[in-house]
């Protein structure tokens, strides 16, 4: 699971500005209802709503507002917060199930406690029954991707965790069809107030791409469709939708920009984009340090393993189902438990010191192998809604100010010597008066990453008779690691080596992919952060612009 809010991180700015506008709202909340205690109370929600419109667009559209409008201490939207709730509340309230390839459910007993004997007895046959089905992998293929995976998770993982996430992987990559039903639970709490958030979707899968994320209850949010020749993505506070051609796989298509709007930024936490995707224990794994096994526990009934996972700057917990089928059940990412360093100094010093969060994932009525027909998929736009060709602000008075541009920008690029993947140097200063250079910051566990190295490596090279030169630099990550991703990643390239994250820190990263271009005078032209679909045609066009310059020659 990519690392949330660390000082590098992929997209970094979609998960602070998430945190700090949670946590900035009860701020808010305290200073309308002590200083404006005699305004119309529809006045102060819409003032908060404005405000916060923006963080909201950006993130998990609404997210904000609704805690605004759950903290407020008046009655204002007493009938529609009533049906809100009436419907999250049945959304919420079917018993865990989980279900065969016939569609037929077993109701799961709640075992509180059982005797030791029996879940001894219990224990040892799935451990038995597993062992021997990981020892049947019989093609070269496989032979290939288990040594590949072990050689870079050894001694992550103890035994028994790594044999429960085996089998997790080998359910769901094992899978054409499946649907489920998962839950949200956000609490945020200060010293006085505490608000529960909740959002309730139901998913249907069928590989290869295939899939329908439909928002049945809860907090704004969007669903998600791909009907295998294009993907919709509609969001529900804005009533508008968009459309763009479906991905060959529906991993891509939470990396997607319109998927954080209408899926918010913290949906990467669920595992569900691991889950759709080709290995997802290679996805869950991605920049895990550490995983125990705690035991086993009974989730609302369902007896599950507990694993704990560490990684560089948060830890979080999974339950995977203990019976037949190793569903997971529940996912907890610990994301906030460094809320105010994660932010921006300037934001962090407005964050109230007793802001807590939590965030849970509930998965449940889990079914294996439906029969579903290609009209599941097919998404039908709301009343009134429009289509749009982006979610971004469209208007002059919505529109948030530009960033501020760097201020590397126009000034000489920090010369730096890093080591290369081919066991030679690479040396900033040896380009100067001859090439123009791009360096790419980027770690093979970062999403927005793996989609912006083919795409620099292709512009790049169509400029290779122009002078151009591309090194990206890996972010923290081995020499072992980073050549067996290029490998499997098939890309022809060689990579920098800045483990101990002292170039990143010289060229002032804050978020990966971070993309830097230097003209042949040694200068930085242009420093862009994360990436989107236009990318290619961005970089082709600031290059093209770079070779003909006179800064070029």
């Amino acid at each position: 699971m990519p690392p949330p809010h660390s000082r590098i991180m992929c997209e970094c700015q979609f998960c602070w500005y998430s945190h700090f506008a949670v946590a900035r709202a009860f701020i808010d909340i305290e200073k309308a209802s002590s200083a404006d205690s005699d305004r119309n109370p529809s006045n102060i929600r819409e003032l908060l709503m404005k405000k916060h419109t923006l963080f909201a667009r950006s993130t998990f559209v609404g997210l904000s507002f609704v805690l605004v409008s759950a903290l407020l201490p008046l009655n204002v939207c007493a009938k529609k917060n009533s049906a809100d709730s009436s419907a999250t509340t049945e959304a919420t309230t079917n018993d865990s199930t989980t279900s065969d390839s016939t569609g037929s459910t077993t109701k799961a007993k709640s075992t509180k406690k059982k005797s030791s004997k029996d879940g001894s007895q219990k224990k040892s046959s799935q451990e038995k029954s597993s062992k021997s089905k990981h020892s049947k992998k019989t093609t070269s293929e496989e032979s290939s991707t288990s040594s590949s995976t072990s050689s870079t998770t050894a001694g992550i993982a103890d035994q028994k965790s790594d044999e429960v996430l085996h089998n997790l992987s080998d359910l769901y990559s094992g899978l054409k069809s499946w649907k489920t039903r998962l839950i949200q639970k956000l609490v945020a709490s200060s010293d006085q107030k505490s608000v529960e958030l909740l959002s309730v979707v139901d998913v249907s899968v069928k590989q290869p791409n295939l899939i329908a994320i439909n928002l049945r209850a809860g907090m704004p949010g969007g669903s998600m469709y791909s009907d295998g020749k294009d993907a919709y993505f509609y969001s529900q506070i804005l009533n508008k939708y968009n459309v763009k051609p479906a991905p060959s796989d529906l991993e891509k298509l939470f990396g997607d920009a319109s998927s954080r709007y209408v899926n918010g930024p913290y949906a990467m936490y669920s595992l569900l984009p691991s889950v759709v995707g080709k290995d997802p224990y290679e996805s869950i794994m991605a920049g895990v340090k550490k995983v125990e096994y705690a035991g086993t526990e009974d989730v609302d009934g369902t007896p599950c393993h507990h694993l704990r996972f560490t990684q560089a700057n948060f830890n979080w917990d999974l339950w995977v189902d203990a019976g037949k089928n190793p569903w997971i059940v529940k996912v907890s990412p610990d994301l906030f438990a460094d809320l105010a360093s994660a932010t921006p100094k300037s934001l962090g010093r407005v964050i109230p010191k007793n802001t807590k969060m939590s965030l849970t994932f509930r998965y449940k009525n889990w079914v294996s192998n439906p029969s579903l027909k290609k009209t599941a998929f097919d998404f039908e736009p709301p009343p009134e809604s429009t289509e749009t060709r982006s979610f971004a602000p469209d208007t002059a008075e919505e529109k948030p100010e530009k960033p501020e541009k760097s201020p590397m920008v126009g000034k000489d690029a920090p010369t730096f010597k890093v080591p290369l993947t081919d066991g030679k140097e690479f040396d900033l200063s040896k380009h100067k008066n001859k090439d123009v250079v791009v360096i790419d910051f980027w770690a093979s566990w970062c999403p927005p990453c793996r989609e912006s190295l083919p795409v620099l490596l292709k512009v790049t090279k169509s400029f290779k008779n122009e002078h151009v030169v591309f090194y990206p630099i890996n972010v923290g990550e081995s020499l072992e690691t980073v050549k067996q991703y290029l490998t499997k990643a098939n890309l022809d390239m060689v990579a920098g080596l800045d483990s101990d994250k002292k170039i990143s820190q010289l060229y002032g990263v804050n978020g990966i992919p971070q993309t830097v271009i230097i003209d042949k005078n040694g200068v930085v032209q242009v420093l862009d952060v994360g990436y989107s679909t236009d990318m290619e045609r961005r970089i082709t066009s600031d290059l093209d612009a770079l070779v003909k310059s006179k800064s070029s020659n």
